[in-house]
């Protein structure tokens, strides 16, 4: 992608049919690589799973690959970046419409202004370890009113879990459809029992949508 670095993408191989698309953010200190990988076993390798690569953390060894990103503004550039570059390789593979949001810790963070701010394209979120307390009760308004539909919440502690509560009630009072899901004290985390309580709530999230078929 010009001006940013490559991202990954987890590609349905053997579609034969248009597929929906996932947008993965991940946290402070992540790889992308990880995000890909863990969304692709969650979602049986259904959809496509676009994972924006940011920028390096610059007090992390090289050897470490750890990433991180940068101001909002340059996330959402880095964002279209990797959207047209997905388009033009597999456009004749990708479904129109929608795109789920997945963001974990920095990527829930950032992406209660991403999803908020493009409801349209961004009706459905699952905000990992992070992103409660981006939730104002204006933000939630206009985000149900420009086409917001379902979030999830999905924690692996339990300072998380309660911390989910009040954005919960704040989206739900606005008319968009909330769960929260908890994978136990884990830690933070997206992976392992976190990563399987989302799987169990994707009919919930997705199911509605008809390019979706959740197994």
């Amino acid at each position: 992608m010009p001006d940013h670095r490559d991202a990954m993408v987890s590609v349905p191989v053997g579609a034969t049919e248009k597929r929906p698309l996932v947008l993965a953010l991940h946290g402070n200190y992540d790889r992308p690589e990880w995000q890909c990988s863990v969304w692709r076993e969650t979602m049986k390798g259904y959809p496509f799973v676009l994972c924006p690569r940011g920028v390096p953390r610059r007090d992390a060894p090289a050897s470490a690959d750890r990433w991180t990103y940068g101001k909002p503004a340059d996330v959402r550039h880095e964002i279209e970046a990797a959207l047209g570059a997905l388009r033009a390789r597999f456009g004749d593979y990708i479904a129109p419409g929608p795109i789920l949001y997945v963001g974990f810790s920095l990527g829930a963070i950032l992406g209660v202004g991403i999803v908020a701010g493009d409801a349209e394209r961004f009706p459905r979120a699952v905000l990992i370890e992070g992103g409660q307390s981006g939730w104002s009760e204006a933000r939630a308004k206009a985000y149900a009113a420009a086409g917001g539909k379902r979030v999830l919440f999905a924690c692996g502690q339990r300072s998380c879990r309660a911390e989910t509560k009040a954005p919960e009630k704040l989206l739900t009072r606005a008319g968009i459809e909330t769960r929260s899901v908890y994978g136990g004290e884990i830690g933070h985390t997206y992976d392992g029992p976190v990563a399987e309580e989302i799987a169990h709530a994707l009919t919930w999230l997705v199911g509605d949508d008809p390019r979706w078929r959740v197994r």
